[in-house]
């Protein structure tokens, strides 16, 4: 399977990933606070804090959408960066420690004085369900204005672009992957939510918003929940096929968890299995 980008004359050209150059990308990069409970508590509920397997009652994790992203190519080896706005605070400070321990760049990151990171408050049950409440922070703030005025330079240094539909507003989105193309770099959008928690939840734009910021995108990557609204299908592989042709993409693959993924590229379909793992909990 062969990634193809539409040329200006309408044929197909081969997408060139220059990996001397480092994958940049902005979005979802967070301190996870995890707590261990008894259950969810519902609407005027009690509920007791356990607990955890390292018999601590609450675990902080570095994570996030966009930063996962860094970390997994990091991994293999290829030089990352990540690009936005953090705060001054305690949770800021570690993420940019494990930033610097993962050797991931942060000389995009501007840090701003006497304002909060991005965290999540991760509630885990015993029955492995679970609450997750998002503070965005200085992610949830960044506009389209801010993309072009402080990051452009950053975006084109680039060998390709990674950003996502979670917490980074769609103007901000749509800025990113368009100076990327502009500037001939691929790019990958992870689509994290449903249209209908992006547009009437998270207030992160609008639903011609969000059209334009997947139509943007060389390689889509849409949760199972995300694929599920953004177009009627039968099957995963149609609706991957699918949401390729609707989008005009090169690459479309839906993760969908225990049940591995499927990818299109258009000419062919294939489901990837998932390596078999016993996962207690995948927040």
């Amino acid at each position: 399977m062969r990634l193809w980008r539409e040329g200006k004359r309408s044929r197909m050209m081969p997408l060139a990933i220059d990996q001397s150059k480092r994958v940049v990308g902005i979005g979802s990069n967070v301190v996870d606070v995890i707590y261990r409970t008894n259950k969810i508590a519902g609407p005027e509920e009690k509920t007791y804090i356990l607990f955890n397997d390292e018999g601590d009652i609450v675990k902080e994790v570095i994570g996030g959408v966009t930063l996962n992203h860094l970390a997994w190519a990091n991994l293999l080896g290829l030089p990352t960066g990540l690009f936005g706005f953090q705060g001054d605070d305690r949770y800021g400070k570690m993420i940019r420690e494990e930033m610097d321990r993962r050797g991931i760049d942060r000389s995009a990151i501007q840090v701003r004085e006497n304002a909060s990171s991005s965290f999540s408050i991760v509630n885990v049950a015993v029955d492995a369900n679970r609450s997750i409440y998002m503070a965005r922070a200085q992610t949830g703030e960044t506009t389209a204005e801010d993309i072009e005025s402080c990051f452009a330079d950053y975006i084109r240094s680039a060998g390709l672009v990674t950003t996502e539909i979670s917490q980074l507003p769609l103007d901000a989105v749509i800025a990113v992957l368009r100076i990327a193309r502009e500037a001939g770099i691929p790019t990958v959008l992870d689509v994290d939510v449903p249209p209908d928690f992006a547009i009437d939840v998270a207030k992160l734009g609008s639903a011609d918003d969000f059209d334009e910021a997947v139509s943007l995108a060389d390689v889509i990557k849409p949760a199972k929940a995300a694929a599920d609204q953004m177009v009627e299908a039968s099957s995963p592989e149609e609706r991957a096929r699918r949401i390729f042709e609707k989008y005009k993409a090169i690459l479309v693959a839906i993760t969908d968890g225990k049940d591995g993924a499927v990818l299109t590229d258009g000419a062919q379909t294939i489901r990837v299995p998932a390596k078999p793992i016993q996962a207690h909990d995948t927040t």
